[in-house]
């Protein structure tokens, strides 16, 4: 600028300064810190390439035409988005995928651009529905005889506060059922305070039943599953009863086994942690060391359970969306007893919850205590 108006009008007005020592002091220290910031967010980067890249190769079973070699539709970015996050926890969004038009079965490369300067390129296999689940079959380890004898020592018994009929427990109740004789259920102790699973799935297919059977003291649901509509038996309905959202039996007690709440509650963000791989989430040693939010067992840990896209939408919650995101630092391979095709490191709930547990628990992988 001119002098004159520097002189007349910037300077008078604050709007700009003579260059001192203070004033370079200053600049080199924002400097540091972007630099600072730069470094940490290559690294971020480079750990994300090397979890993606160091995974293999990417499975997709396709159901084929006639000739065995097209496939119906096509493999799109959004596929192998959702399939890199659920097999290695790494945030990926889908505009940042690069991959060739895949029309048919075959091996191909795809790329992902995790910054501008680093870009993680993998290996995509599509393979013909079915023939995945074949290999796997033929690869898998047989039932131990012992695991054979002890589940013929159960049967299906039937549910005393609601009268369903189920094995090992009941999906409604959150109770075990049919325990052999001589058998104890186990009472799982989790590393937090407590742990709050949104529950948004058919009750007999999600196992976030299964953490609260194990753990009533300490898992609550919240059931956003059930609607006034339905009048079946739900999670907030047990007996089939239409239960209001505000009413004694449908809150409950968080010590009671059939404690159960239907919206999403208010969180305390600075004792809140949400298990959820997205964009800004971290491994809870990572976020441990950058929030002081003191020891683990004073935390409250949310676990959304639902279809993953249906998740994606809670996670923007308005309740939920204030909060801090962790996920696994090393997902386990699932041994859910329902086959999928998902890939390495997609889990089910419980299973997320059991390993997130022994993250944070290394050295005993989570405490049990007897009933």
């Amino acid at each position: 600028v001119k002098r004159g108006y520097y002189r007349n009008v910037l300077y008078p007005e604050g709007i700009a300064k003579r260059q001192d020592a203070s004033i370079k002091r200053m600049l080199e220290q924002e400097e540091k810190m972007k630099s600072e910031e730069a470094a940490k967010e290559l690294r971020e980067a480079l750990e994300r390439k090397r979890a993606i890249e160091d995974h293999g190769e990417f499975v997709f079973e396709k159901k084929v035409r006639e000739d065995k070699e097209n496939i119906y539709g096509s493999l799109s970015q959004i596929n192998v988005a959702e399939e890199v996050v659920k097999s290695t926890a790494v945030p990926v969004r889908q505009v940042s995928v690069q991959i060739p038009k895949i029309t048919k079965v075959g091996e191909y490369r795809g790329s992902i651009e995790l910054t501008p300067e680093v870009i993680a390129v993998f290996k995509i296999k599509v393979v013909p529905e079915g023939s995945l689940g074949k290999e796997e079959g033929e690869e898998g380890e047989e039932v131990p005889e012992t695991l054979v004898a002890e589940l013929a020592r159960w049967r299906r018994e039937v549910c005393a506060s609601c009268g369903a009929k189920a094995m090992f427990y009941c999906p409604y109740c959150c109770t075990p059922l049919g325990v052999p004789e001589g058998v104890t259920i186990p009472r799982a102790r989790l590393p937090f305070a407590r742990c709050d699973i949104i529950f948004d799935d058919a009750p007999k297919k999600a196992t976030s039943i299964h953490a609260k059977v194990l753990a009533p003291e300490q898992v609550r649901l919240i059931d956003l599953f059930t609607t006034e509509a339905n009048t079946n038996r739900t999670l907030s309905r047990p007996g089939g009863n239409t239960l209001k959202a505000d009413s004694g039996d449908a809150k409950g007690d968080l010590h009671s086994p059939t404690a159960v709440i239907r919206e999403i509650p208010e969180y305390d963000p600075h004792i809140t942690l949400v298990l959820f791989p997205d964009d800004s989430s971290g491994t809870f040693e990572q976020v441990a060391s950058e929030w002081d939010f003191g020891p683990p067992d004073r935390l409250t840990l949310v676990v959304i359970d639902s279809p993953w896209k249906r998740a994606q939408v809670l996670r923007k919650h308005p309740r939920l969306a204030k909060l801090r995101s962790i996920r696994l630092g090393h997902p386990p391979p699932s041994r859910f007893w329902r086959y999928h095709s998902e890939g390495t490191g997609c889990v089910s709930t419980v299973e997320a919850l059991a390993a997130l547990a022994k993250e944070v628990l290394p050295q005993t992988g989570g405490a049990a205590e007897g009933p």
